[in-house]
Protein backbone atom coordinates (compact mmCIF):
# COMPACT_ATOMS: atom_id res chain seq x y z
CA UNK A 1 0.00 0.00 0.00
CA UNK A 2 1.46 3.67 -1.34
CA UNK A 3 1.71 5.94 1.56
CA UNK A 4 1.94 9.63 1.61
CA UNK A 5 4.91 10.97 3.09
CA UNK A 6 5.09 14.13 5.93
CA UNK A 7 6.61 17.55 3.64
CA UNK A 8 9.20 19.16 4.80
CA UNK A 9 8.26 23.02 5.39
CA UNK A 10 10.22 23.58 2.09
CA UNK A 11 7.42 21.28 0.00
CA UNK A 12 4.00 22.72 1.64
CA UNK A 13 2.01 24.21 -1.39
CA UNK A 14 1.90 28.00 -0.52
CA UNK A 15 -2.25 27.37 -0.67
CA UNK A 16 -1.48 25.28 2.52
CA UNK A 17 1.36 26.59 4.30
CA UNK A 18 -0.75 29.85 6.57
CA UNK A 19 -2.61 26.95 7.48
CA UNK A 20 -0.15 24.66 8.42
CA UNK A 21 2.35 27.74 9.85
CA UNK A 22 -0.86 29.25 12.43
CA UNK A 23 -1.06 24.92 13.51
CA UNK A 24 2.73 25.07 14.10
CA UNK A 25 2.70 28.34 15.82
CA UNK A 26 -0.37 26.77 17.87
CA UNK A 27 0.57 23.82 19.16
CA UNK A 28 4.43 24.03 19.05
CA UNK A 29 5.69 21.63 16.33
CA UNK A 30 3.80 20.30 13.23
CA UNK A 31 2.29 16.75 13.56
CA UNK A 32 3.20 14.51 10.56
CA UNK A 33 -0.54 14.33 9.88
CA UNK A 34 -1.14 18.26 9.28
CA UNK A 35 2.23 17.87 7.04
CA UNK A 36 1.12 14.92 5.04
CA UNK A 37 -2.44 16.50 5.20
CA UNK A 38 -1.30 19.87 3.39
CA UNK A 39 -0.62 17.91 -0.05
CA UNK A 40 -4.20 18.95 -0.23
CA UNK A 41 -4.73 22.49 0.42
CA UNK A 42 -8.59 22.36 -0.53
CA UNK A 43 -8.90 19.39 2.24
CA UNK A 44 -6.71 20.45 4.15
CA UNK A 45 -7.74 24.32 4.41
CA UNK A 46 -11.94 23.02 4.74
CA UNK A 47 -10.72 20.63 7.72
CA UNK A 48 -8.93 23.69 9.37
CA UNK A 49 -12.69 25.81 8.71
CA UNK A 50 -14.44 22.24 10.28
CA UNK A 51 -12.14 22.62 13.44
CA UNK A 52 -12.58 26.61 13.45
CA UNK A 53 -15.98 26.15 13.77
CA UNK A 54 -15.93 23.41 15.64
CA UNK A 55 -13.74 25.86 18.62
CA UNK A 56 -16.97 28.29 18.10
CA UNK A 57 -19.53 25.31 19.05
CA UNK A 58 -17.53 23.31 22.00
CA UNK A 59 -15.12 24.81 24.24
CA UNK A 60 -11.57 22.76 24.45
CA UNK A 61 -12.25 20.58 27.12
CA UNK A 62 -15.04 19.04 25.79
CA UNK A 63 -13.42 18.64 22.43
CA UNK A 64 -9.90 17.10 23.53
CA UNK A 65 -12.57 15.13 25.71
CA UNK A 66 -14.60 13.75 22.37
CA UNK A 67 -10.84 12.81 20.67
CA UNK A 68 -9.78 11.00 23.09
CA UNK A 69 -12.94 8.96 23.36
CA UNK A 70 -12.97 8.57 19.80
CA UNK A 71 -9.66 7.44 19.66
CA UNK A 72 -9.70 4.96 22.06
CA UNK A 73 -13.28 3.56 20.55
CA UNK A 74 -11.60 3.74 17.19
CA UNK A 75 -8.02 1.88 18.74
CA UNK A 76 -6.03 4.67 16.87
CA UNK A 77 -2.45 4.91 19.18
CA UNK A 78 -1.49 8.24 16.80
CA UNK A 79 -4.88 9.52 17.31
CA UNK A 80 -5.01 8.87 21.20
CA UNK A 81 -1.15 10.22 21.21
CA UNK A 82 -1.96 13.84 19.66
CA UNK A 83 -5.50 14.19 21.82
CA UNK A 84 -3.58 13.38 24.83
CA UNK A 85 -1.06 15.96 24.23
CA UNK A 86 -3.72 18.44 23.61
CA UNK A 87 -5.69 17.87 26.49
CA UNK A 88 -2.52 17.72 28.42
CA UNK A 89 -1.11 20.96 27.01
CA UNK A 90 -3.87 22.68 25.42
CA UNK A 91 -7.21 21.97 27.50
CA UNK A 92 -5.19 21.57 30.72
CA UNK A 93 -7.55 18.65 31.48
CA UNK A 94 -5.92 17.09 34.74
CA UNK A 95 -4.20 13.23 34.37
CA UNK A 96 -6.88 11.52 35.60
CA UNK A 97 -9.47 12.81 33.24
CA UNK A 98 -7.25 12.23 30.29
CA UNK A 99 -6.24 8.35 31.66
CA UNK A 100 -9.32 6.80 30.15
CA UNK A 101 -10.78 4.41 33.66
CA UNK A 102 -11.37 1.00 33.81
CA UNK A 103 -14.94 -0.17 34.91
CA UNK A 104 -17.88 1.78 34.50
CA UNK A 105 -18.09 4.82 32.64
CA UNK A 106 -16.91 7.61 34.61
CA UNK A 107 -18.12 10.38 32.27
CA UNK A 108 -19.99 13.01 33.67
CA UNK A 109 -23.87 13.40 33.37
CA UNK A 110 -23.59 16.41 31.13
CA UNK A 111 -21.58 14.56 28.75
CA UNK A 112 -24.22 11.64 28.28
CA UNK A 113 -25.40 13.21 25.07
CA UNK A 114 -22.17 12.23 22.58
CA UNK A 115 -22.76 9.21 20.60
CA UNK A 116 -19.88 6.99 22.48
CA UNK A 117 -18.38 7.36 25.39
CA UNK A 118 -14.54 6.44 26.25
CA UNK A 119 -15.55 3.09 27.03
CA UNK A 120 -17.52 2.51 23.68
CA UNK A 121 -21.05 2.69 25.17
CA UNK A 122 -23.37 3.85 22.52
CA UNK A 123 -26.16 4.10 25.07
CA UNK A 124 -26.26 6.26 27.98
CA UNK A 125 -27.69 4.09 29.99
CA UNK A 126 -24.43 1.32 30.10
CA UNK A 127 -22.38 4.57 31.48
CA UNK A 128 -24.03 4.30 35.27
Amino acid sequence: MARAAALRPDQVPADSKPTLDTFTRNIGFTPNMMATFAQSPIAFNAWANLLGSLSKALDVKTRDSIGLAVSEVNGCNYCLTVHSFTAEHMAKLPADEIVLAEGPCPRPEAERRYPVCAQGHRDARQCR
